[in-house]
């Protein structure tokens, strides 16, 4: 979707959260056909990041930011990943329920493949799980990252570093 517009530093959907824009505003003020905004719509819809309401006695729907920008976007990205991270657990599961029993050596390397994906999977949910509904909806970063102590990022840095070396 076309959160911005040209000509002006303020996106479209950017506004009080009780006014909102209906599909033909929007349509209109991007200079986008509605069929363009819809799908759009529907997408921002499903990740978390619009939302979409109809007064009583209003004809038309009208969308608006779920939250506050950029942390609406910062949180509809966070959410997209932990619901991939489980699409894809379950996805290595499956795949090693249908490798089942079998044996040799093609089967034994995907096997190991599997299960070191289903290992990296795991992980990557249990740090969803353990931080849980902190990461649920609009995140706005910048108090976060200003309480990690510094020394903390130092230390990811220098492995990552250390890591590329060697």
């Amino acid at each position: 979707m076309y959160l911005a517009y040209e000509g002006t530093k303020d996106g479209a959907l950017d506004r009080p959260r009780d006014l909102g824009l209906s599909m033909d505003e929007l349509s209109a003020e991007l200079g986008r056909s509605k069929s363009n905004v819809f799908a759009n719509l529907r997408a921002l819809e499903a990740a978390g990041i619009v939302e979409r309401r109809r007064a009583a006695g209003a004809r038309h729907d009208r969308f608006a930011l779920r939250g506050p920008y950029p942390d609406v976007l910062v949180g509809g990205y966070v959410g997209r990943l932990r619901r991939m991270v489980v699409d894809k657990r379950k996805l290595v599961d499956r795949a090693l329920g249908l490798l089942g029993e079998a044996r040799g050596g093609e089967a034994d390397h995907l096997r190991h493949k599997l299960e070191e994906l289903g290992r990296k999977y795991g992980l990557f949910g249990d740090v969803f799980n353990r931080v849980g509904a902190a990461l649920d909806g609009p995140i706005d970063l910048e108090p976060l990252l200003r309480e990690i102590p510094p020394e903390w990022l130092d230390a990811i840095g220098d492995y990552l570093r250390k890591r590329d070396r060697g």
